[in-house]
Formats: C-alpha cells, sequence, structure tokens
C-alpha cells in the first residue's frame, strides 16, 4: 500500500513528530510504501505544502485573531474568507500529491482533531468526503476540546468549522486515540468509534548510548565530574508546566547538603562542589510570552542551575556532532522530570524506561485512567496544582516528597537498578515495535 503520513511538522523532537517516524519504520518493515507530507520539510522523497506548518506566521496570526482578540483584519467575514481560501489551495496541492504518487491511504496526524490550522483541517476533511475510495486514518493525539485555548473562540464561524470539519464521520475515515480517556470522549461527544493507538519505544528501535557523546554533551553544558544532570524534556509550554521541574530541581538542591559524602548509583559521590543542574532541549511551543516570561523568573529567584539544548538536540546524530538525537541527551542526564498536568499520553515515561533512567513527574489524567495500572516506577510529584496563570502552583510537600525518592535512588545503586529494571520489562513487554506494527496493519484493514 502506498501511504503518506501526514502532520503539521515532522522531523522534530515533538511528541506526534517522533510517533510518526516510528509508523512510518513500523510501516516500511512490514511492505508498504510511505513518504510524509508537511509543511516544515521539502525534500524528493517527501511531500510539501505551504501553509501547514506549526509555525507558519500567516496562521499564528489567525489564530491570535480567533482564539485571542479580533484586531487585525477588516471584518470577521474576511477572516473567514482567508481561511477558507487558504483551505482551498491546500487542497489542491493535497490532489495533487495523492495523483502524482499514487497514494492509496493518508494518516493524518492531529490535523483533523486539533484547532491549531483549520484551513488545513478543512481541506483534509473536504479531501476525505470527496475521494471516498482513499483510506484516511485519522490519529487524533490532541484533541481541541482538552485544550482551553479552543474552547472559547472569539469569533463566530470557528465553532461551525469544529463542528463540520475537525473529527469528521466518515465511511472512509477511521478515528484513533491514543488513549482510553481520549476515545471515551470521542465516543461521548461525537457518538464515533475510535481505536486506540498506544505509543511504542524498545531497545532494539533506540540507539545505544555512545559515551564519548555523553561525555561530550556534559562538557558542553559545563557539567562537572559530581555535577547531577536532571532532564526536562518537555516542550516549554503552559500545559507541560516547566515550572514544577524548576520546582523540583531547586528542592533537590534544598537536600544536596544532606546527600554530601554518599556514594551515587554509578560509583560517583556527591561532594562539596555537586550542583544539580536543570536541562531543557523541547521546543518553545508557548503562544503566551508571559508564560516563558515567568518560568524564567521562577528560575533566576530559585538560582536554578538552566542549560538549553534545542540547538543541537534533533532525531538523529550526525557525524559531526551537530546534532545529537533526542536519546543522547537522556544518557547524559542523571534523572529525568516531567511535570505535565496534560497529555495525550506521555513520550517521556518510555523515553526515561528505554535509556533506564528514573523519572519523577506529575500524574496527569491519561498516566491515572491509562498507564499506572502497568506499575510503573516513579517519583510522584502527585496529580493537585492551583492555576495562577500564567503559572500553576503544585503543594511543596510533593515536589518534596518525589525529590527525596529521587535522592534515595541516585544513592543507591541497587535500588536504582530495581526501578528501571521495573520500568524497561514493563516497556518490553507492553510497548514493544511488534505491538505497534500489529496495531497499525489491523487499523489500516477498514
Amino acid at each position: 500500500m502506498n501511504i503518506g503520513l501526514a502532520h503539521y511538522r515532522i522531523c522534530n523532537t515533538d511528541g506526534v513528530s517522533l510517533e510518526m517516524k516510528k509508523w512510518y519504520e513500523c510501516l516500511t518493515n512490514d511492505g508498504h510504501r510511505c513518504m510524509y507530507i508537511s509543511g516544515s520539510v521539502e525534500t524528493e522523497t517527501n511531500a510539501f505544502i505551504p501553509g501547514i506548518d506549526f509555525g507558519n506566521e500567516e496562521n499564528r496570526r489567525i489564530n491570535a485573531n480567533c482564539y485571542e482578540s479580533f484586531c487585525d483584519y477588516p471584518s470577521e467575514e474576511a477572516l473567514k474568507t482567508l481561511v477558507f481560501d487558504k483551505a482551498a489551495d491546500i487542497e489542491r496541492r493535497l490532489n495533487e500529491i495523492v495523483r502524482q504518487r499514487k497514494l492509496d491511504c493518508l494518516i493524518v496526524a492531529n490535523i483533523l482533531s486539533l484547532g491549531w490550522n483549520m484551513s488545513a483541517a478543512i481541506a483534509f476533511s473536504r479531501f476525505a468526503r470527496s475521494h471516498p475510495k482513499i483510506r484516511i486514518v485519522s490519529v487524533d493525539s490532541d484533541i481541541y476540546w482538552e485544550r482551553e485555548r479552543y474552547l472559547h473562540p472569539v469569533v463566530g464561524f470557528v465553532r461551525d468549522v469544529f463542528d463540520t470539519y475537525l473529527l469528521p464521520d466518515l465511511v472512509n475515515v477511521r478515528h484513533c486515540a491514543i488513549s482510553e480517556r481520549a476515545r471515551n470522549e470521542i465516543i461521548k461527544r461525537r457518538g464515533i468509534y475510535a481505536d486506540v493507538l498506544y505509543k511504542a519505544m524498545d531497545r532494539e528501535h533506540a540507539p545505544a548510548e555512545d559515551k564519548h557523546i555523553t561525555e561530550y554533551l556534559r562538557n558542553r553544558i559545563s557539567a562537572g565530574p559530581d555535577d547531577i544532570v536532571v532532564l526536562n524534556p518537555n516542550r516549554i509550554a503552559p500545559r507541560k508546566s516547566v515550572e514544577f521541574t524548576v520546582e523540583f530541581v531547586h528542592e533537590m538542591m534544598r537536600q544536596l547538603g544532606d546527600m554530601r559524602g554518599r556514594p551515587l548509583y554509578d560509583g560517583r559521590t556527591v561532594t562539596g562542589d555537586s550542583h544539580v543542574i536543570l536541562a531543557m532541549y523541547g521546543l518553545n511551543d508557548s503562544f503566551d510570552r508571559s508564560y516563558v516570561r515567568a518560568v524564567r523568573e521562577v528560575i533566576d529567584r530559585y538560582g536554578v542551575r538552566f542549560v538549553y539544548m534545542g540547538d543541537i538536540i534533533g532525531t538523529h546524530r550526525s557525524s559531526d556532532l551537530s546534532q545529537l538525537h533526542y536519546l543522547d541527551a537522556y544518557y547524559m542526564a542523571d534523572a529525568v522530570a516531567a511535570g505535565s498536568v496534560l497529555e495525550g499520553w506521555g513520550n517521556h515515561l518510555l523515553e526515561a524506561a528505554v535509556t533506564r533512567k528514573p523519572l519523577a513527574m506529575f500524574e496527569y489524567p491519561v498516566y491515572e485512567t491509562d498507564l499506572r495500572h502497568y506499575g510503573f516506577r516513579i517519583c510522584s510529584m502527585g496529580n493537585q496544582y492551583r492555576d495562577v496563570r500564567p503559572l500553576k502552583i503544585i503543594p511543596r510537600g510533593a515536589v518534596s516528597s518525589a525529590a527525596r525518592r529521587m535522592w534515595a535512588l541516585l544513592t543507591d545503586r541497587a535500588a536504582y537498578e530495581a526501578a528501571v529494571d521495573k520500568n524497561s520489562a514493563i516497556l518490553e513487554k507492553q510497548f514493544s515495535y511488534k505491538r505497534l506494527s500489529a496495531a497499525l496493519n489491523k487499523i489500516l484493514r477498514f
């Protein structure tokens, strides 16, 4: 089967882009001929549609006028006309791609479920309706009703677009949620059956650690031999609650004095020269500049050593080390911390498991309903917070407890190994590429 995998962007470290790469690998290994369709990368083997890129400036302006404040267009009708004109152009280009590449199926990630690019949603929905023989698999990783931003549009036609073009109920469209929680909401709100396509990660398909790269990265962020590096792999966005991991690292720093002299899991020792460093590489996807400023203020107030590695971390390793695989950032770290309060699934859970790193995390709703029962060992930050926009406040006791648990793992080799062994075993049994491949091929048979 000739398959096009469509998303706003590809070759990035956001969760959807990373999962698409796994779908591509599984389907290609099973004999399908695959290609990407996106607005971010144009090559001979990938199809490019201008205007659907996540970072497209015109679409950002449209979004600001639809969801924040209407101010840049002469009338709502003018804005609506622009959105539908852009949709017509995207649909025309999509028609041409499908015809030229002789595609039998499109796997569409988020375009038909999220309100980010209404023109793309209109175009792909219209294409599906006018091409009943082309199979469309809509992987609805993020759905508009899950995001506060999309629930209160400031222009009238947006709701009509959502109702008419998002989550289309067509015979040639098969919807896939990525959690039972999301599937149940699709059934409840739209009366549409959806499959569940869980995420995958296993050691066979992950790059092995390269000790030279680990040393290179630690040197690059000026981490001393006795320092503890905590990686937050999430993007910078309000729902990712970067401030929780800042507080977590601050709490680890506060407890550092009690740890001095203790041996670490890898043979090092906590010394008077030890520091705790917070590292990130995730994209800045925040629409709210006040959020980014507020996070920066929290970092400065707590005196947390913060390093950003987004300029070097990507989806592959280059021979000259100008780009490194995102898992290299995990290998470089001593621990992982994620504060997300809302996730479609949560890649950090599997990525920490495959790289055998202990994980501190906030227990977001999908974790509680879909993932906790597997028995992952985590240092929990609890599941409670207060929203005091632009930031969120997590109970100090929850952060302090998570930090103590993390130190207990980092300073006890046997406990450390038991925790990462447990998570690695769950990963290999429940979230292998083999299971993903079987799920994808089952979904394609409709």
